[in-house]
């Protein structure tokens, strides 16, 4: 019983709020935007080198049992003898 009550007072609350929303005198009414001047904008000078951006050189990517050349650490194979990953 106190689940219908709870549901149906939530229900009658929001749409005693949305009633007070239509019946709003400025819902239909759009306040008028003031007009402004166009705003200039200045363009840039363009990058020189000297104040270009210089990006650091890229690393390898270090792959933990893998030798910096990329081949397996342990030759290629597992300890088994198989090639197996």
């Amino acid at each position: 019983m106190v689940d219908f009550f709870a549901l149906g007072l939530t229900h009658l609350l929001m749409a005693l709020a949305v009633l007070r929303l239509l019946a709003r005198a400025d819902l239909d009414a759009d306040p008028a935007t003031p007009v402004d001047p166009p705003v200039r904008v200045k363009k840039r000078a363009p990058a020189t080198i000297a104040s270009a951006t210089i990006t650091p050189p890229r690393r390898a990517m270090i792959v933990p049992g893998q030798d910096a050349d990329g081949a397996n650490a342990g030759g290629g194979a597992n300890a088994d003898g198989g090639n197996a990953p």
